[in-house]
Formats: C-alpha cells, structure tokens, sequence
C-alpha cells in the first residue's frame, strides 16, 4: 500500500478589520481639492514627474516584514519630535480646562492623543536628545489611557483624559509625577497608537497641508510648520506600516506606507528649500497613495 500523505491544514492570516469610519469620509475629493487659501496667492503650475511612489502606487517594499528597526532621526529630528509633543500638549490644554470645553472638543482628542502615544514609542528607541527620552514610555502608555474606553461627554470621560494628560505635561517638563503604571520598556505600537485614530490624524494632516500650504504665499508663511507636519507623517507612516499592526507580511501595504514616507519626506525637503511646486507636487502624492490605499483596504 502507497502511504497517503495527510491534507495540510489550511493557515490563514487574520488581518486587523478597520471599519469604514477610520478612513476619510470623502478620499477623492481630499486628494483632488488643491483649492488654494483665499487671498493667499496665485496658483502655481507644477509639472509631474515620475519618482518612485510619485503615483501614489506602492512603492517596492524592500523588506517585506517591517519590525526591522526604524532609523527614527533621520525621519523625525529629535527638536521635531520634542515640538511636536508640545504642540500636542498645548492644543489639549484648553480643551482641558473645564468639563464644558472637552465636551465641545470630544472628537478632536482620540486622533492626538494616538499621535501623542506612537511619538513616545518612538521617542523610546529614537537616537536623538530627547529631554525626557528616559520618561518616554509613560508618555506613551499614558497618551494610550486617554483613549483606552470610547469617550463620552462628561465628568467620566473628562477625567480619564484629565488625568492622564496632567501627568504627561510633567513628564514633557523633565518631571516625575506621582502614581505612573508600570511600563514596558518596549514598544507595542497596535497597543499604544490605535489604528483607527492614527487614520484620522492622517486625515486631518491632509487638510493641513491643503489650507497651511496651499498657495505660495501660505507656504512660505508657514514653511517651518510644514517641515515639522510633514515629518510627523513621514514618522507615523511608518507606525502604521510596523509588524505590530498586523501588515508586516503584506507587501502591498508595506509598498503604500513606503510611499507615504517617501511623498512626506519629500515635502519636508521641499519646505526646508522653499521650493512650493515641489511640496504642492509631494502632498498631492502623498494624498494619492492614501486613497489608493483606501481602495485596495477599506472592506479587507
């Protein structure tokens, strides 16, 4: 008798479901509206060319699974990192002030709050000059806490905001508050920076970038705050695209994020030079890759 050899169980991977409402209400329309901030300056023509991920098609993923370690600075210079978590901490302090003035700021805290964990993720393993590198990890998990149950309005909720984010104002200015949890040196970015909210704060970037640095004249106004945006993104990009988050083995979202990073940092380097056409042509890139990522994910 010929021996049979036994069926090999089928494996199958289990991706994170992401539910429509991570993703922008209306892709299309954020990546075709380059409408230009009224009074700001004319228009500029740009001519398109072809760089790799300048379509918004996935750029190669040279390494299909990404919990390789990340060279942090050389996308997030420590002194953006640091003013970005300020910036974070006085856009949340107002809010803050009363029970009355989070209920109206409800929706605008989950999508920072996310960005504020992944940064002290990252500020964990990053090279720079950190100032409170060594108190990264609480910042982290304490960004995470403010988000852990879905907020409501409300004393519950603005407490569980409140409290967590009081401690991290102290940490940001080198000192150590009472009670911190426990804290794992290491980083878990699908525990701390949750998904779905890092997705809208991609989706605010793209606003900002439209109105911020839409014409020529806002750029140059603005071009130090879009150095630091784009940088931002160019790091969370990278966040998103980590193993942690469950697309590590997927080479097709690997080569979207990869071209996230590449459109941000692109832009970073054309408002460090001044050159409008050339950020206008990065973020209109930048927001390309985000719809047709969206296409190929938003029901996988």
């Amino acid at each position: 008798m010929v021996p049979t050899t036994a069926a090999q169980p089928e494996v199958t991977i289990v991706r994170p479901k992401l539910p429509d409402d991570v993703f922008f209400q209306d892709p299309l329309a954020i990546a075709a509206n380059r409408t230009r901030v009224p009074g700001l300056g004319k228009p500029t023509e740009t001519v398109r060319t072809t760089e790799p991920g300048a379509t918004g098609e996935p750029a190669t993923a040279t390494e299909t699974v990404s919990d390789a370690p990340v060279d942090w600075a050389a996308l997030l210079p420590a002194e953006l990192l640091v003013a970005e978590a300020n910036r974070i901490r006085e856009r949340f302090t107002p809010k803050l002030a009363s029970v009355a003035t989070f209920n109206s700021s409800l929706l605008d805290v989950p999508p920072y709050a996310a960005e504020l964990a992944a940064l002290g993720g990252i500020a964990t393993e990053h090279g720079g000059n950190i100032p409170w590198k060594t108190n990264a990890k609480y910042v982290r998990d304490l960004s995470a806490e403010m988000i852990a149950d879905q907020l409501q309005r409300g004393q519950k909720s603005y407490e569980q905001v409140k409290v967590p984010f009081d401690k991290i104002s102290l940490l940001l200015d080198g000192k150590r508050p009472e009670g911190l949890p426990e804290a794992d040196d290491a980083t878990d970015f699908a525990i701390s920076a949750d998904f779905g909210f890092l997705m809208r704060r991609f989706e605010a970037a793209q606003n900002y970038l439209k109105t911020t640095g839409g014409s020529d004249a806002a750029f140059k106004q603005n071009a130090a705050d879009l150095v630091r945006e784009t940088r931002v993104l160019a790091a969370l990009s990278k966040v998103i695209a980590h193993d942690d988050h469950g697309y590590g083995d997927d080479a097709k979202f690997q080569g979207y994020a990869n071209a996230m990073t590449e459109a941000s940092l692109a832009a970073a380097t054309a408002a460090e030079k001044g050159d409008f056409a050339a950020f206008d042509l990065a973020a209109s890139n930048l927001a390309q890759s985000c719809v047709k990522c969206h296409g190929d994910y938003r029901n996988n």
